[in-house]
């Protein structure tokens, strides 16, 4: 898929009442959004909503399962992606770039810090590289959006950018 596929399908799914949930969608490729209403424990209540997380959107956007299959033994993560994509990646499916450009994935994997606090890696589908602009699913934007995202530029996280090998 080119790029512009790639965009256009991730700008597809915003403002459908997606909204984030870790690991949750990106199992049904051939869906018209990148998740199915699914119960969650939220504060200990059951809430159903259209949930989905930022690799789980990632998925959905390339047109694949996140589940393990024969081309891509791994659940389709921000670290599996980050992991695959890395100068001493596998490139199964993901190979790194030397820069961001339209169509391509932003990704940093998880982390801790000093102090132990794990954090969450993220993934997005990058729409303007010039404006840094991103497509994701992020719980700072509670679901799907399309917008700046400088944290990508940003020499806080260890960032790849990689072009999908996949068809």
């Amino acid at each position: 898929m080119t790029g512009e596929v790639l965009i256009a399908r991730g700008r597809s799914a915003i403002g459908k009442g997606v909204v984030y949930g870790l690991g949750k969608g990106g199992l049904w490729p051939l869906d018209k959004l990148p998740c199915r209403s699914s119960a969650k424990l939220v504060n200990g209540v059951a809430k159903t909503a259209l949930w989905c997380d930022c690799s789980g959107f990632v998925a959905w956007v390339l047109g694949r399962s996140r589940k393990d299959s024969k081309d891509w033994p791994w659940w389709l993560s921000t670290d599996s992606v980050y992991d695959d994509a890395k100068d001493d990646g596998k490139h199964v499916l993901f190979t790194k770039l030397d820069k961001a450009e339209p169509g391509c994935l932003a990704v940093y994997s998880d982390w801790k810090d000093a102090d132990g606090t794990h954090h969450e890696g993220h993934i997005a589908v990058v729409s303007d590289p010039a404006l840094h602009l991103v497509i994701d699913c992020s719980s700072s934007q509670n679901g799907i959006a399309e917008h700046a995202q400088p944290v990508f530029w940003s020499e806080h996280h260890a960032v790849i950018f990689c072009a999908y090998r996949g068809s």
